[in-house]
């Protein structure tokens, strides 16, 4: 097949081997090539930042409903707060969703006993660092 013949678009089956990293050995003696691994991964997904703990959290969405104020004659005021709030409420969930995303690759690829020593922590980026100190 010439390379002009080949799809660029990748079937779910090779993009599952495409983020896919062997676990991380206990003893860590594939320590160099397990970070590298997960690095590129991470990083092919968008998701670095969350890894190295410069994602920033949104910002709270605003109470909903609209907490009481005197009358007013626009029910378009409404409907704009309702639209800001649905706004903050997406930033939000794609945030933790990217967070449970990075936690997820990495929980995916250590032992148990890592995992039960990781899991209470904050976030991904705390997680990594807790890896990166066993190793």
């Amino acid at each position: 097949m010439s390379p002009g013949t080949m799809s660029l678009n990748l079937s779910s089956a090779n993009t599952a081997n495409l983020y896919s990293v062997p676990k991380l050995a206990a003893d860590g003696s594939n320590w160099i090539t397990y970070k590298e691994r997960i690095l590129t991964v991470l990083g092919t997904r968008g998701l670095m930042r969350h890894l190295l703990g410069t994602a920033r959290r949104p910002p709270a969405p605003p109470v909903w409903p609209r907490p009481p104020r005197p009358a007013t004659p626009l029910a378009s005021a409404s409907t704009a707060y309702l639209k800001k709030v649905e706004e903050a409420e997406t930033k939000a969930d794609e945030y933790d969703q990217r967070e449970f995303a990075a936690r997820q690759q990495i929980y995916s690829t250590i032992s148990d006993t890592m995992l039960l020593k990781v899991k209470y922590l904050p976030d991904a980026a705390s997680v990594w660092a807790a890896i990166v100190n066993e190793y």
